[in-house]
């Protein structure tokens, strides 16, 4: 079942929010990333935000930016929501 977009207040077109966890298997067969990549677009389409905001790790961002790109995804963006005004950057939305 693809998931639902979320709401937007001026009903513009907004893509999934997909969250997954860390320990998935980043090494083997990719399962669950290549699953979230195949619904979100496929490769070469799927543009993708990472949010990094429960993991302790300084580099988690990256490190599933490299693994999506690997997989084919056609953008990935790391965006650090550390604190609760982050979420509302311009240059995140």
């Amino acid at each position: 079942v693809p998931p639902m977009p979320s709401p937007t207040l001026d009903g513009a077109p907004r893509g999934a929010i997909m969250p997954i966890g860390g320990a998935e298997d980043k090494v083997g067969n990719r399962d669950v990333l290549g699953r979230f990549l195949a619904l979100s677009g496929g490769a070469g389409r799927a543009r993708l935000a990472v949010v990094p905001t429960a993991s302790e790790l300084d580099d988690t961002g990256e490190r599933y930016a490299e693994l999506f790109a690997a997989l084919g995804a056609d953008r990935v963006d790391v965006l650090d929501v550390v604190e609760r005004p982050d979420a509302l950057r311009k240059d995140f939305c």
